[in-house]
């Protein structure tokens, strides 16, 4: 966040970010624009990024923007397998995983096309989709009952002295900030198991590539287990580090592999997806 970044100290608070923003260059940019760069990690309040436009500046605050040229470029959608009753696709990053949205992104289909599971927004790699009403019950029922087993690849922060471990926790709601759900361990026993294997696959510098396998499918359960380890995803705002990372653009968690037996024909199905060079490489 170095070249044609501004920057604006706060002399009168209360005002909301993206007001601040919007008085500031309304005249170069459209409010959607500002919008969707606050989301995608341009903006800085006292060098902690700011995901929320909601946010009350208060007197003092130091604010920093950089207003990326936006190139309106449709992504680009990679089939990793299809047959009558299935498809699989590499999930673009900052996809959110919808109804509405998978149309947008699948519209050959012509909206005969469902959802089998989600994916966090921000996390790439294989998304299962069902081209009926029964198969996306058939695959919703494999993985109600564990039957579909899961591999992520993932970038955190720390070294990890252990080559493996397992993390058995229950899930529950924390707080809701913003629209955004945020869960953490629970102390008392209540909400919904959770169970994640992992196991180191490379130490680096300052962070470690793992392999995580979720038994469960908890919403950001591989987010919230490996941040209550201390070792939090490079890039996950939510769980881990707010601090400006160069070249970090998102959450590196990416869904590699799902490995399941085909709920009609029997036969067993592999799917994978290439991890991103910004998880091999960071």
């Amino acid at each position: 966040m170095r070249d044609n970044m501004l920057k604006w100290s706060v002399q009168e608070g209360g005002v909301s970010l993206l007001t601040f923003l919007k008085e500031r260059i309304k005249n170069t940019t459209s409010v959607k624009a500002i919008k969707r760069a606050i989301d995608g990690r341009s903006c800085l309040v006292n060098e902690r990024i700011e995901r929320f436009g909601s946010r009350r500046l208060k007197p003092g605050d130091q604010v920093k923007f950089l207003l990326k040229t936006e190139t309106a470029k449709a992504p680009l959608i990679k089939k990793l397998y299809e047959d009558q009753h299935l498809l699989a696709i590499d999930k673009p990053v900052h996809r959110i995983c919808s109804d509405q949205e998978l149309q947008k992104l699948l519209s050959d289909y012509k909206g005969k096309i469902w959802l089998a599971h989600r994916l966090d927004k921000e996390t790439s790699g294989v998304l299962l989709l069902a081209k009926s009403l029964e198969a996306k019950e058939r695959l919703r029922e494999l993985f109600a009952q564990r039957k579909i087993e899961k591999r992520y690849i993932a970038l955190v922060h720390g070294l990890m002295f252990n080559e493996e471990g397992q993390i058995d926790s229950r899930l529950v709601v924390k707080k809701r900030l913003s629209g955004q759900t945020i869960y953490g361990n629970s102390c008392d026993g209540r909400g919904e198991r959770a169970l994640t294997f992992w196991k180191c696959l490379e130490r680096r510098a300052k962070v470690t590539l793992i392999e995580c396998k979720p038994v469960t499918g908890r919403t950001h359960q591989i987010r919230v287990h490996m941040s209550s380890i201390g070792h939090p995803i490079v890039g996950d705002l939510q769980y881990g580090k707010r601090i400006y990372e160069e070249g970090v653009e998102r959450c590196l968690l990416h869904a590699q592999q799902l490995k399941f037996i085909h709920p009609f024909s029997g036969e067993g199905v592999l799917i994978e997806a290439v991890v991103p060079k910004e998880i091999i490489d960071s």
